[in-house]
């Protein structure tokens, strides 16, 4: 009986849930009536874990620490072995640094690893790090890397370099001597303002392996619209680099002619006359060596006499002669003379411990002014040694 009862309210209690569900579908079903919420069917075929599962594809990674890739110019560097890595050495020694003071032993060391490992594809590589790096410390060690590496295609580095040090990008420029390099120095030559500047300039071409030099110190000395003090410049450097014997007349024709007076006073004076074009000329003659034609500018200045202002230039510049022997010369021109200038002591002088101490005194009267003493007594010290 009891387990009868029980029986009877179980079915009730399913008959009541049933009905109530059904009650609420029928609402569902009305207009405005929000549908009962059911879970959604499962997904047909769903794979479970297991054999068959399909797995993420996950690249293999490098053992030990991940560093990501790196692109631009440091992988450049990387690429490029020890030359980049010379490189960024360079750039370790520059960066932030007055290029003044830099640290030119470190910047010294980088220069050398990247010139010894250097091959020939590189250099497109160092010319990508100069347009890149604007350092103005790196870009003026990078000037004395390609003083070590003489290409041409490095000219427009040079010229930027200019912006910089006008002296040591021209020194790099000459030293190339490529036609780009000499053509930057030329042209940036004539639109230099500072007239010590222009003077370096013509002095770094003279130094360069430039066959047409000569020709262009030629130019410039004949050059009557050029600043006087650029003239003189270009006489001393035609002199002194000069080969063939038509700069040599040309120069002794400028020395031996009329007075020429300077019409500015700009550049580096000179000792002699700072005011006579013609002691430029006269400077250049000595310059070049030729015994002959120091000479006849000595024979001119003891004849002449009506110009003591030539006689001063000559006496002066004799120093500079590096030519033959002109001692018997000069030994006989001071006794005749009865005067010994500083420049024919310096060329007695050139005989070293042969010089003849015994003659020179001979001329001890006739020196000159207390600079010609001072060096007379030096020789004299030299003897007693």
């Amino acid at each position: 009986m009891k387990t009868t009862l029980i029986g009877l309210v179980c079915a009730v209690a399913v008959l009541a849930l049933y009905l109530v569900t059904t009650r609420r579908d029928d609402r569902a079903a009305e207009p405005g009536a929000v549908a009962p919420w059911r879970p959604k069917a499962p997904l047909v075929d769903a794979p479970t874990r297991g054999a068959g599962y399909p797995r993420a594809v996950v690249p293999d990674l490098p053992k030990g620490p991940y560093v990501s890739e790196v692109g631009g110019l440091e992988a450049e560097h990387r690429r490029r072995g020890k030359v980049g890595e010379g490189v960024r050495k360079l750039m370790e020694a520059t960066f932030g640094a007055d290029w003044r003071r830099t640290d030119r032993r470190r910047a010294s060391e980088a220069i050398a690893q990247i010139v010894s490992e250097l091959k020939p594809d590189d250099v497109d590589y160092l010319l990508r790090c100069f347009e890149e790096l604007k350092d103005p410390a790196f870009r003026w060690q990078f000037a004395w890397l390609v003083r070590q590496i003489p290409d041409d295609r490095f000219a427009d580095a040079l010229a930027e370099v200019y912006r910089i040090d006008p002296r040591t990008a021209s020194d790099v420029m000459a030293a190339v001597a490529g036609p780009r390099s000499l053509a930057h120095l030329t042209g940036l030559y004539e639109t230099q303002p500072d007239p010590e500047i222009r003077a370096y300039m013509i002095g770094a071409l003279s130094r360069s392996s430039w066959t047409g030099k000569e020709e262009y110190f030629a130019r410039l000395a004949a050059d009557p619209k050029r600043p006087d003090s650029d003239r003189a410049e270009a006489f001393a450097a035609l002199g002194a680099h000069g080969r063939d014997r038509a700069s040599l007349d040309y120069l002794l024709d400028a020395a031996l002619g009329p007075e020429r007076p300077m019409r500015d006073a700009e550049g580096r004076v000179d000792r002699a006359d700072p005011k006579d074009l013609r002691s430029a000329a006269v400077l250049g003659v000595v310059l070049r060596g030729d015994q002959d034609a120091v000479r006849t500018l000595l024979d001119r200045a003891e004849n002449r006499g009506d110009d003591p202002a030539f006689d001063r230039m000559v006496d002066e510049h004799l120093a500079g002669y590096r030519g033959p022997d002109l001692s018997e010369f000069v030994y006989a021109r001071a006794a005749r003379r009865r005067r010994l200038s500083y420049g024919e002591l310096v060329q007695l002088g050139r005989a070293g411990a042969e010089l003849d101490f015994a003659r020179l005194r001979t001329l001890e009267p006739y020196l000159e002014d207390e600079r010609t003493r001072a060096l007379y007594r030096s020789y004299l010290v030299s003897e007693n040694r």
